[in-house]
């Protein structure tokens, strides 16, 4: 008997990590997909912005309103993010600061009410059923 509990507790473990191991591989798929839409997106991004400054600038002299030019500042600036976070190091940093958040914070993670257990669900199912 100790055995065969012994073999299914084995094989409940390996099979366990296989899935934690499939999981995390689907999660960086997401993550390799999420940052070539936002190459993509930054392809384009580099294309339009020169043409929209070039364009603002022959409007402000054409109209003689200098204002205009600043209309593209916004642009720049959300430029700048996408730059940081298509070719910088913003996903190294964010990881950096949810590891510190994690070590030297934790009470921030904790859910609300403390942790659901089976006995809260059934409790929950049971209440609603009435």
């Amino acid at each position: 008997m100790n055995l065969l509990k012994k073999q299914l507790n084995e094989f409940f473990d390996r099979q366990f990590e296989s899935e934690i191991v499939l999981q995390e591989l689907l999660k960086e798929k997401e993550r390799a997909i999420e940052l070539s839409k936002k190459r993509e997106l930054f392809g384009w991004m580099s294309m339009c912005l020169p043409v929209m400054a070039c364009f603002s600038i022959y409007l402000s002299q054409r109209t003689k309103n200098k204002t205009i030019v600043f209309s593209v500042c916004p642009f720049i600036m959300i430029y700048g993010y996408y730059c940081d976070e298509v070719l910088g190091s913003k996903f190294e940093k964010i990881k950096n600061t949810a590891e510190l958040i994690m070590s030297k914070e934790p009470h921030l993670l904790k859910p609300v009410g403390g942790t659901l257990t089976l006995y809260d669900i059934d409790k929950r199912i049971k209440k609603l059923s009435e």
